[in-house]
């Protein structure tokens, strides 16, 4: 999962209320980590690993297992309750979305394989993506020393950007997987991708000029 950084070039005075002029983002140049759909896939249950613990035989089994596999992993960007909010809300979709037979066909090398990981991303990450986005959102604008010395409430401020942006991500990844699964796209990765795209900086910059108007003094 690629990082960005959120910074405040500068704050000028209109009408008496500052706010931020520009707002970018940078995505640093190190080597891409394991891909959202890796992690995604690392969390849900082995069925080869029947011999250290019984395969799960039903769906909500499955949903079970991987619930505490997922609250159990040491997760690169979501600690406590972020990440049982993103545990809680993928598990949840499971006994919604998908059958015991996709569950198992997940680590498959087969078309198969490559539909259930395909329906895995929109059906059950997608609608729970705003929870990684607002961590990484809000951890790296309170860590931002120019917004700390910028912005008096700026911890309010970096709330608001985050649910602000976590929104936006919500709606925007099914069109991002959903267009990538028709051009026949592998080891798709929406989070990392919509980071690093030009609607995710322009969104950015709204957002964070509108939560200083509404919570930066």
């Amino acid at each position: 999962m690629k990082q960005f950084v959120v910074l405040v070039l500068a704050l000028s005075m209109i009408s008496g209320i500052a706010f931020a002029q520009d707002l970018f983002v940078r995505k640093d140049k190190t080597p891409e980590p394991k891909s959202e759909l890796e992690e995604l896939l690392d969390e849900a249950p082995d069925p080869a690993a029947s011999e250290v613990m019984p395969e799960p035989q039903t769906i909500n089994d499955f949903a079970n297992q991987y619930y505490k596999n997922c609250t159990s992993q040491q997760h690169p960007v979501l600690k406590d309750e972020n990440l049982e909010l993103l545990c809680g809300c993928t598990s949840a979709q499971i006994p919604q979305q998908m059958t015991v037979e996709g569950m198992k066909a997940l680590n498959e090398d087969s078309n198969e394989g490559k539909l259930q990981r395909g329906r895995m991303l929109l059906m059950v990450y997608a609608p729970c993506i705003q929870y990684p986005t607002y961590a990484l959102v809000y951890n790296q604008c309170v860590q931002n020393p120019q917004i700390q010395t910028a912005i008096a409430n700026y911890k309010k401020v970096c709330d608001c950007l985050g649910n602000g942006m976590g929104a936006f991500m919500k709606k925007r990844a099914p069109q991002h997987i959903e267009g990538a699964l028709r051009r026949d796209i592998d080891n798709i990765d929406p989070l990392r991708d919509l980071l690093d795209s030009y609607a995710f900086e322009e969104t950015s910059q709204y957002h964070m000029k509108r939560c200083i108007k509404e919570h930066g003094y």
